[in-house]
């Protein structure tokens, strides 16, 4: 795999100067998982922990989003 997702943020977990890899599901398809899912966090998602991708996403807690490719606009 060529490139990989990372996620930087606030909340539980993550740090915004070093990030989390994501794991790998199938083609396209990455997960993160955080450690107390039911703590808000917003997220930033960097590829290879280097290039930030996207706009910083917010979830609540308890909430699960899935995150549609057309959100890394120039990616």
């Amino acid at each position: 795999i060529g490139n990989k997702p990372f996620v930087r943020g606030t909340g539980p977990g993550l740090s915004s100067s070093k990030g989390v890899p994501m794991n790998f599901l199938g083609i396209g398809r990455w997960q993160w998982t955080s450690p107390d899912p039911d703590a808000p966090v917003t997220i930033e998602i960097w590829k290879n922990d280097q290039t930030l991708i996207g706009e910083p996403i917010h979830i609540s807690g308890g909430e699960s989003m899935e995150i549609q490719e057309s959100h890394f606009s120039g990616s």
